[in-house]
């Protein structure tokens, strides 16, 4: 999506309906937004083979869309997933948790051909 003013967005999911029928229902995904934090100043560099990131935005947090134990609206939380509006030029990741039934059916993908 590009768009060129700030837009206030909303996401969810569905249900996953395989080709011959097969079902995970919408019950078995749970969608996080992705929460990034400003970092003002970088840790120091102690000259090891792990170096500090530069000043900037970076991910963070996973801001569930509901709650993960009663999957209720978290209406009232400190930091919320939804709605949120993504600015001109930026990105919004959203995160999906799939939990796969067990009895569901294997599937094989094909490789891409070259």
């Amino acid at each position: 999506m590009v768009h060129r003013a700030p837009q206030q967005c909303a996401c969810e999911g569905s249900n996953l309906e395989g080709p011959d029928g097969e079902v995970i229902p919408r019950a078995s995904l749970s969608l996080y937004r992705e929460k990034y934090v400003y970092v003002s100043s970088s840790s120091p560099n102690w000259g090891g083979t792990n170096k500090p990131l530069a000043i900037g935005w970076y991910p963070d947090a996973l801001i569930p869309f509901t709650d993960p134990e009663t999957g209720k609206s978290l209406s009232g939380a400190t930091l919320t997933a939804e709605p949120f509006d993504v600015k001109p030029g930026n990105n919004q990741p959203i995160w999906v948790d799939l939990l796969v039934p067990q009895a569901a059916p294997r599937a094989s993908i094909p490789a891409p051909t070259p």
